[in-house]
């Protein structure tokens, strides 16, 4: 009996003992398997995740029409008054101006101000600057 035990520790032949140790080596080394692809799944599924929401919050959210944040028609009048009185006294004063940046793409797609703009934007000559 002595024997075996050394045969076993020396690796002479295979015993049941050697092969029970095999088999348990193989069966670590797969669950080790099994760990690294569920972590890499796992975190393949979070870098998803993350992506999905950046497109969203970003990308698609600045693609989505304007819905909520229109002028007021009380402020919209207001503004139309504004510019009209503006081009009044620049005319009166005889100072070369024109309509530029949001007005003017109201005033191409619209014939308007645009539903959402809060300002007027303008432009002179810098010949006139002294005028104004």
């Amino acid at each position: 009996m002595h024997l075996k035990k050394i045969s076993v520790i020396s690796g002479d032949s295979p015993s049941w003992f050697q092969k029970l140790l095999k088999g348990r080596r193989e069966k670590k080394k797969m669950r080790n398997t099994l760990k690294n692809v569920k972590t890499a799944f796992v975190s393949l599924l979070f870098l998803s995740v993350c992506i999905c929401a950046y497109r969203y919050w970003t990308v698609i959210k600045s693609l989505r029409p304007f819905a909520v944040c229109f002028t007021s028609s009380a402020d919209l009048d207001a503004m139309r008054y504004m510019i009209h009185s503006f081009d009044k006294v620049m005319n009166e004063y005889n100072i070369t101006h024109w309509i530029e940046g949001g007005t003017l793409l109201g005033a191409h797609r619209y014939g308007d101000i645009i539903p959402w703009d809060h300002d007027g934007d303008f432009g002179y000559l810098l010949a006139d600057r002294a005028k104004v």
